[in-house]
């Protein structure tokens, strides 16, 4: 999907909830990197499962936590762009 400046703006606010800034740059890139490779939200939705479910580390199990976090939030904005 491509990705529009709504989508980077919300994804930085959301993120500073969500997420420390020693993690927020990595949880930020690795969502816009899923958000370039789906082609709608479902495909989104199922890139993050996949991530979330086979993370490993403990590090990796902060960043899905998170991950998911934010992917609700703007989940809800972006549904308004699907149409």
């Amino acid at each position: 999907m491509e990705i529009t400046y709504l989508v980077k703006d919300n994804l930085r606010r959301i993120a500073k909830l969500y997420v420390g800034y020693h993690l927020r740059t990595k949880v930020v890139n690795l969502y816009l990197n899923f958000f370039r490779e789906a082609k709608n939200l479902k495909e989104l939705d199922q890139l993050i499962k996949d991530f979330s479910s086979k993370a490993g580390s403990e590090e990796e199990d902060a960043l899905a936590e998170r991950l998911v976090k934010i992917h609700e939030e703007l989940k809800i904005l972006l549904g308004g762009m699907e149409k």
